[in-house]
């Protein structure tokens, strides 16, 4: 059961549940019901624990089955070999989605793909939808809905939604968004995907009105086919820029004890971005995140062409992942001979669009001031500019004529 019906109570729940609520701040379900009770969402809230007790004015349920209506989306913090049972209890109140945050499955070994496996096939009896294990929930700012365990203060609310296969690397993402000036719509941590992946959460990401932007941190992706052909329909409403690891024999290793995940064959993913209309940045959160976020914010539709560098400010560490503008020539402008500033052009357009006239600039100049390339320079946060360079290998300058 793959359809977006069944995805929507991760987004819109009428009301939430948590096993695995607890007083004790010493322990991380108090990180998780604190972040629920205070995040403003204005659905139907709740707790389980067996010893009950309350958090402010809500009450701890002794049990799911005491849970009154309205709930449809569970999130499970307790101990591996109870997530079965509690699954079971779920399925029985009429959950039909459940995060699970714990750990102690795939990622550890047979017996805990065993266990996983167990889960999987109890959703599957009762209809339900899974996320994770092995993940930290996820959260809408807009909702708002924070069904996390990350500590304050959460991601400041924007239009750049980020879906992660890793858990760790989404507290670092929240931190990394508000030093570069913009906030998340919205985070989705995936864990091991026993069931819902990366490819089922393009299409409702996609359709939300406060996403501009997709990111997507990935370790392997399940179902390459069925990926290109989601991140395609995806990618005509919203850039999607892909930051993919265990692309070394020893990353593949780690991603492989982190989610219990393949990390693939990097030609097959290569040739899979392409195909998709994805944009991938090449190394790492700080610089090819970055400027791919910054340039998809910018309106400019993106997809991958051949690889180049990235000219960038000195104080900027250049970067081999190179988007393409869609629909655009690079020799719109070759008549220029100095590079973009903010004083002397304007691409982007009153209506959020990209003026390709004079967003074009030659970019790369040689020791006698002449252009080597054609790119387009944008702002980025500070006031700094950084330049896209398309395709600069295949556009020579003829000095006689002062072209490309």
């Amino acid at each position: 059961m793959n359809d977006a019906a069944s995805l929507v109570p991760f987004f819109n729940p009428a009301g939430v549940v948590i096993l695995g609520a607890t007083q004790n701040p010493t322990k991380l379900g108090f990180v998780l019901t604190r972040n629920l009770a205070q995040c403003g969402y204005r659905g139907a809230v709740h707790f389980v624990n067996p010893g009950g007790g309350q958090y402010r004015d809500h009450p701890f349920h002794r049990r799911v089955a005491d849970v009154p209506d309205p709930v449809d989306l569970a999130m499970l913090l307790i101990p591996a070999p109870a997530v079965p049972q509690a699954l079971t209890e779920c399925g029985q109140r009429g959950i039909r989605a459940v995060i699970i945050a714990s750990g102690g499955f795939r990622e550890t070994g047979p017996a805990g793909a065993e266990l996983e496996e167990t889960c999987l096939t109890i959703a599957q009896k009762y209809q339900m939808r899974l996320i994770g294990p092995n993940c930290i929930g996820l959260l809408d700012t807009h909702l708002p809905l924070d069904t996390t365990f990350l500590p304050p203060p959460g991601p400041t609310p924007g239009d750049v939604a980020f879906i992660s296969h890793s858990g760790a690397i989404c507290a670092a993402v929240t931190d990394w968004a508000r030093g570069q000036g913009f906030g998340l719509s919205r985070l989705i941590s995936l864990g091991n995907q026993a069931d819902v992946c990366e490819t089922d959460m393009l299409a409702p990401v996609a359709a939300d009105s406060d996403t501009r932007v997709i990111t997507l941190y990935l370790e392997g992706v399940r179902d390459g086919r069925r990926f290109v052909a989601e991140a395609a329909q995806a990618a005509r409403q919203k850039p999607l820029i892909v930051l993919k690891v265990g692309r070394s024999e020893s990353g593949r290793r780690a991603v492989a004890s982190h989610t219990g995940a393949l990390a693939g064959q990097e030609s097959a993913l290569e040739a899979a971005f392409r195909r998709a209309g994805v944009l991938r940045a090449e190394n790492n959160l700080d610089v090819g995140m970055t400027d791919g976020v910054m340039w998809a914010r910018a309106g400019c539709q993106g997809s991958l062409a051949s690889t180049c560098s990235t000219t960038t400010p000195a104080n900027r560490t250049a970067m081999p992942y190179q988007p393409q503008l869609a629909g655009t020539r690079p020799d719109t402008d070759p008549g220029r001979t100095s590079p973009n500033t903010a004083a002397t052009a304007q691409p982007i357009t009153a209506a959020g669009q990209l003026d390709v006239a004079s967003a074009w600039q030659p970019v790369g100049f040689n020791t006698d001031g002449t252009p080597q390339s054609l790119g387009y320079s944008m702002p980025m946060s500070g006031g700094d500019t950084t330049t896209m360079p398309v395709r600069t290998t295949a556009y020579t300058w003829n000095s006689a004529t002062n072209t490309f």
